[in-house]
């Protein structure tokens, strides 16, 4: 019985777990997997709208990713800033906008920036995330992502 158990709790750790938290007025959608949360999107889907605040903490971690396609589509949204939480973003997770004015990074941010409202690598070499309209890509970038 004891070696299910730990077999169980050994399993249970390694597998991220969906769930669901509601933060700066937001349902959010993530996982947390080794203490550290994932977001995933919303339970609004792609209807989410307006400046979007993500959260620092979600289920008592810190959010450090946002995952791949967390946001795809969410055509409505004009804003999204991103806590000093985050260090990894995965591909398409802002891709499909068409309102998105600029992206806002705390300062205390150790991977991310935004320049010109851009979502930029900290060092400016890389867009890693656009905005609809016109925009001046900054003398730094060097790279931009995909999608």
């Amino acid at each position: 019985m004891k070696k299910f158990l730990i077999v169980g709790f050994v399993l249970a750790s390694l597998c991220a777990i969906a769930q669901t938290e509601k933060a700066n007025g937001v349902e959010f959608k993530f996982e947390i997997q080794d203490g550290r949360a994932t977001l995933t999107g919303t339970s609004a889907g792609s209807s989410i709208a307006g400046d979007l605040v993500l959260p620092q903490t979600l289920g008592g971690c810190p959010v450090t990713c946002i995952g791949s396609g967390a946001f795809y589509g969410c055509s409505g949204l004009t804003s999204v800033t991103i806590p000093p939480s985050v260090t990894n973003i995965g591909l398409r997770a802002f891709a499909g906008f068409s309102g998105l004015k600029t992206f806002v990074v705390d300062k205390d941010n150790p991977n991310f920036t935004a320049i010109n409202g851009l979502l930029c690598t900290k060092d400016g070499a890389t867009v890693v995330a656009g905005v609809s309209g016109d925009v001046t890509i900054p003398p730094s970038v060097r790279r931009i992502g995909d999608w």
